[in-house]
């Protein structure tokens, strides 16, 4: 999470949220970085908490305006499964062993909170710290869950122009910590799609997008 004295940044998970905050401190000369160093939640699970923690920890937010990146649902979770796979072999572990078929079938994400990965769960420490979002969650959650209007929302897809002029610097010229992979489309079925759609129909309804 990053803000200025005029905005506050809400990173939600695989919306290219990395690639705009390590643009900020280059682009901006006077920005402040925040993170709750009242609680020992470690700073890498902390980085998507939803606004009403940020306020929690941090009250001078509560009237500042929020702007946050969203995503195709399809995309985002095709990213999200890219990224757990490249983040399994950066630390040496055994490949996630599933389809992405299967991930999508079976709601990849949520077993990947319920259970971990090869032995390994990190979100019941995760929760016990404080944390309370999960993979899992639509998109409709971080930007709704604190009945908080000061939210601007931009599709990364569309939208990204207009969040560079609002905050008055270019980012789309890089790309930290993007997932590579082919156009989301060549993934899904039709019957991967409507499985998307039911599951974060609230996402499809609220930003715009479509199953296609």
């Amino acid at each position: 999470m990053i803000y200025t004295d005029n905005w506050a940044f809400m990173h939600i998970p695989k919306t290219a949220g990395v690639n705009f905050k390590q643009r900020v401190p280059k682009e901006l000369i006077k920005v402040v970085f925040h993170y709750p160093k009242d609680t020992k939640v470690r700073l890498s699970l902390w980085w998507h908490q939803p606004i009403s923690y940020q306020i929690k920890h941090n009250p001078n937010l509560s009237n500042i305006q929020w702007l946050t990146i969203i995503r195709h649902p399809a995309d985002r979770l095709l990213s999200f499964y890219f990224f757990i796979k490249r983040r399994l072999l950066q630390f040496g572990m055994p490949d996630w062993n599933i389809t992405f078929e299967d991930y999508i079938k079976n709601n990849g994400l949520k077993f990947f909170y319920e259970n971990g990965l090869n032995g390994f769960n990190r979100w019941p420490q995760f929760a016990l710290e404080g944390g309370v979002w999960k993979p899992d969650n639509s998109q409709c959650y971080w930007v709704f869950e604190s009945n908080n209007d000061n939210v601007l929302t931009f599709r990364m897809e569309d939208q990204l122009e207009e969040l560079e002029d609002y905050v008055g610097f270019s980012f789309t010229d890089t790309k930290h910590n993007s997932t590579i992979h082919d156009l989301w489309e060549t993934y899904y079925t039709d019957e991967m799609r409507e499985i998307v759609y039911e599951r974060y129909k609230e996402d499809f309804e609220n930003f715009g997008y479509e199953i296609r």
